[in-house]
């Protein structure tokens, strides 16, 4: 199967539309295949389950432009 390290919640609170969901559920797998990503655009909310940390979702979110914080 496959091997999850971390599962992740994030606030994006730019993150308004469906171009924006499109672009971080494009921009993940890029980056790794496996991730499962789902978003809510209402809690502007995104749930994460990747290889990646924390840290490297964010600093990945930064560089197509939107600022995210940690949900805990």
């Amino acid at each position: 199967g496959k091997v999850y390290i971390m599962s992740m919640k994030l606030q994006i609170p730019d993150m308004t539309c469906a171009h924006c969901e499109a672009t971080i559920k494009k921009e993940i797998p890029k980056n790794d295949g496996d991730a499962e990503i789902k978003v809510n655009l209402k809690t502007k909310e995104v749930e994460i389950k990747t290889k990646f940390s924390e840290k490297e979702i964010i600093q990945l979110l930064d560089q197509i432009g939107h600022d995210s914080k940690p949900l805990g």
